[in-house]
């Protein structure tokens, strides 16, 4: 399995698969088939340890086998034990299928012949027939389209295209190699649509098509995205040019690399020899050199993302750097449009304060300024309008940023653009973060609950760096300087969140603020934060960092912190899985919705005898939900309720 390659060694196992993935040595199906057994046996370890208090990997039997049972989502201790049984044999059928002797090409193009066929003659209904009888070998079943057909014979409309005579005379493999990631695409009929779409728009498809039959890489990267998420497949589509991404990136996307990109695309796009040549308005530029960089990057981390080079928490961290670019070359151009030379931090707060964003998220910010000369007051309020307006405004070259404000200080209502004076004033402190007395205290000093917890996230991510090393001190002497609050109180405002803005039904749910969903996990991190600030280890706005750091530090249960880190990982990934389809910050599953099927198989799961893959992923929501909330109201020592 090329073990002696260094790039393939690590010692996460999840890790690993996700190295073996990217270079082809597993295909995504046994990948996620294996990351799925690999989720469930280590869940299951976990909850027999936890039960057991002992390090044991051993299955307890009688009345504790039936309490495991039900805490991993069974009826019984005898539906676990089968459970376990069939777990057990999926991962020794792959591991028999990985390590045999593979048929070769000539197996696979022999039982393709008569598809190929079909295609070549161009007959949707010999084409569906064939797919129908199973006779190829390839599984479309997860496809329901009746245009699948139609799709595939597109793919060969011309000598040049994909499945084209010349193509399949120049590489005789590529054919077999296509049609089976197209078939084990989380959604078959849309990759096969979008990649027929992006070569019908392409001047020169040979060049495309030889590239995906010499790298595997390319072929998995490309057909990955157009199964998995319409919003940047159908912008691959409309943008062939991002294609280049695909081609020409040199490894995953890092957060440098994010920054670096936008400042080049900025500076390329407002050369004044450039302007002058184009006749271009610089303002018309420098926007769309934002929106440039922004998709641009976006589809390198959506094509890492799902090709499995870079796994959910490295996604986010390359999205944040982005938006952080993108807000830090917008807030240097309206100050310097005001005649202003610095006094203004931009302060993020939320998932971008957390680095966490995913696709299609908003930008929670807030601006704090501090004046040397009087009067200066509006123009500052105005600098950060403008930074507003330059990261939001439509632009031919893509969408900008949605903003979100709520978590501006004092609340929805109060100002978003405020002074450093008043920001401290408004919590009881001087600028310096020391205490104000009795006469210099406002009437309401000291915030609400949640603006104190809000402010775990406080980041300076953009402005006057000095400026926003001094708001993120009073921010921390807020959020940890003065206790937990009140737990009752803490859990009242989550159970007003999730009845008021999740609206769950028996068949809905919301992963982010739904039971047992993202924000248990936040709240509970960030009440033990906290509880525990006076220690500055625990200080960080990253929410997995944090779990580690209360872990470590004894402020945590280790069996407790495995059930947030781990449900965390998985509700994030499905977040994100949700946000990469639908490019929105869309955060629902529902049974039954037409879309379960795709999704449930870009997360690792397959319809089995037990029932289809979206039963699969919804069951498996549910038992994580279910561990979350327990682990929440057992951190806040709330009553269940």
């Amino acid at each position: 399995m090329g073990g002696k390659e260094p790039s393939l060694r690590h010692p996460n196992t999840l890790e690993a698969l996700r190295r073996l993935r990217s270079r082809g040595l597993v295909t995504d199906r046994e990948s996620r088939d294996l990351e799925s057994a690999y989720l469930t046996l280590r869940r299951l370890e976990h909850r027999v340890q936890f039960a057991t208090g002992i390090q044991t990997h051993t299955l307890p039997r009688g009345e504790l086998l039936e309490t495991i049972a039900r805490t991993v989502g069974h009826a019984s201790g005898h539906e676990l034990d089968k459970d376990l049984d069939k777990t057990r044999r999926r991962v020794a059928t792959r591991f028999a299928s990985l390590t045999k002797n593979q048929g070769g090409s000539e197996d696979k193009s022999a039982k393709l012949g008569p598809l190929l066929s079909a295609i070549d003659a161009g007959e949707d209904a010999i084409v569906a027939s064939v797919i129908a009888d199973g006779s190829s070998g390839l599984d479309f079943s997860s496809s329901t389209s009746p245009d699948l057909a139609r799709h595939l014979v597109a793919l060969a409309r011309r000598p040049d295209f994909p499945l084209g005579a010349s193509t399949r005379d120049r590489h005789p493999e590529f054919a077999p190699t296509l049609l089976e990631a197209l078939a084990d695409a989380a959604d078959p009929d849309q990759a096969t649509r979008l990649l027929a779409g992006f070569f019908g728009r392409l001047a020169t498809p040979s060049v495309y098509a030889r590239a995906m039959a010499d790298d595997r890489q390319v072929l998995r990267k490309l057909v990955g995205l157009f199964g998995a998420s319409a919003f940047l497949g159908e912008a691959l589509v409309y943008h062939p040019e991002l294609m280049e991404s695909v081609l020409f990136a040199k490894g995953p996307p890092t957060p440098e690399r994010a920054r670096r990109e936008v400042e080049e695309e900025i500076a390329a796009a407002t050369n004044p020899e450039r302007l002058a040549a184009e006749d271009v308005d610089e303002e018309d530029a420098f926007v769309g050199a934002l929106r440039k960089a922004k998709a641009r990057i976006m589809m390198e981390v959506g094509l890492a993302e799902l090709a499995g080079e870079l796994p959910t928490r490295g996604a986010t961290l390359v999205l944040s750097a982005l938006a952080d670019a993108t807000l830090e070359h917008a807030t240097r151009r309206a100050l310097a449009e005001k005649g202003l030379s610095g006094g203004l931090s931009v302060v993020a707060m939320g998932k971008l304060g957390g680095c966490e964003i995913g696709y299609g998220s908003d930008l929670d910010i807030f601006f704090v300024y501090e004046t040397k000369e009087d009067g200066n007051e509006e123009r500052y309020v105005r600098a950060a309008q403008r930074v507003l307006r330059l990261v939001s405004t439509p632009h031919g070259d893509g969408p900008g940023y949605e903003l979100d404000t709520r978590l501006r200080p004092s609340g929805s209502h109060g100002l978003l653009v405020v002074s450093l004076e008043a920001f401290a004033r408004y919590h009881g402190l001087s600028e310096g973060g020391s205490p104000l007395d009795d006469e210099r205290r406002s009437a309401k000093p000291d915030g609400e609950d949640w603006e104190r917890q809000a402010l775990v996230k406080a980041r300076p991510c953009a402005g006057d760096r000095e400026l926003g090393k001094r708001v993120l001190t009073i921010a921390n002497k807020v959020a940890y300087g003065r206790g937990a609050p009140d737990p009752t109180r803490v859990h009242h405002l989550r159970m007003r969140m999730q009845k008021e803005l999740a609206r769950e039904g028996p068949t809905r749910f919301d992963v982010k603020l739904g039971h047992g969903g993202i924000v248990d996990v936040e709240f509970a991190t960030q009440w033990l934060q906290m509880k525990y600030g006076g220690d500055p280890r625990v200080r960080t706005t990253d929410t997995e960092t944090a779990l580690g750091a209360l872990e470590a530090c004894g402020y945590l249960d280790a069996g407790v912190a495995v059930v947030l880190r781990e449900g965390y990982a998985m509700l994030r990934k499905l977040e994100q899985a949700l946000r990469v389809v639908h490019g929105t910050s869309a955060s629902f599953i529902e049974e039954g919705a037409p879309g379960l099927a795709a999704l449930a198989r870009r997360m690792g799961f397959r319809d089995s005898s037990n029932g289809t893959a979206g039963r699969a992923l919804v069951e498996r929501h549910r038992a994580v939900t279910a561990d979350v909330r327990a682990a929440y109201l057992g951190v806040l020592g709330v009553p269940k309720g």
